[in-house]
């Protein structure tokens, strides 16, 4: 195999061949690496710069996070500051004699990944975007909680996905996403019921599609 000497980002082998995480999460973490300091974090504009869907970044950031590789801190004027690190909680106190090798320009980029709002910026990170993408979260790992322990088959995976999609689209305000204008929410009853009307609507189609 070959390469072509082009403009690249450096990333460490050991969060390439992390076996804890999968391969998506992965292509995530390299993607985050090769942008910029002070980058504007934004999961819907990832999901918009990407041909994976919404579910699937906001699946693979989850995923960074729970393994140590993307870090959320609040700064005292209320904002979320992300740092994408390959160094995971447990390598902290490595030997002072391993110290040295922070000092390579590949490994001194612990790339900040934040939300810095910019007034002349206007595709800046807001806080209310920053609110909009944790509840986007929340509401993706709610869904992982209540199909926990099934097999799905890819049709249903999209299907979710679809679901996922619909129930976080922000309102024009960005204050609420469209699940929580809702009297009632139960997620398992939601999803269920989302399935049977796409079940019901893919019969019909397929119904017209045979008529002679």
């Amino acid at each position: 195999m070959t390469r072509e000497e082009v403009g690249f980002a450096q990333v460490k082998n050991e969060v390439l061949c992390d076996k804890n995480i999968s391969l998506k999460a992965k292509g995530m973490f390299a993607y985050l690496y090769s942008k910029p300091d002070d980058w504007d974090f934004s999961g819907h504009r990832i999901a918009n710069e990407c041909l994976e869907g919404k579910r699937a970044v906001f699946s693979a950031l989850i995923e960074l996070e729970k393994a140590g590789y993307l870090v959320r801190t609040r700064h005292p004027d209320g904002r979320m500051g992300y740092r994408i690190t390959w160094k995971k909680p447990c390598l902290q106190n490595e030997d002072k004699a391993q110290k040295p090798d922070l000092l390579k320009p590949q490994l001194a980029k612990t790339a900040t990944v934040s939300n810095k709002e910019s007034i002349t910026n206007k595709e800046s990170i807001t806080n209310k975007d920053v609110a909009i993408n944790k509840k986007t979260l929340d509401f993706i790992e709610e869904i992982r909680k209540a199909k926990e322990g099934e097999t799905l088959t890819r049709s249903e995976m999209e299907e979710l996905q679809r679901f996922a999609s619909y129930w976080t689209e922000p309102n024009k305000s960005k204050t609420k996403l469209r699940w929580e204008l809702q009297k009632t929410w139960d997620m398992r009853r939601r999803i269920a019921t989302w399935q049977r009307n796409s079940s019901r609507f893919n019969k019909q189609q397929e119904t017209k599609g045979i008529r002679l």
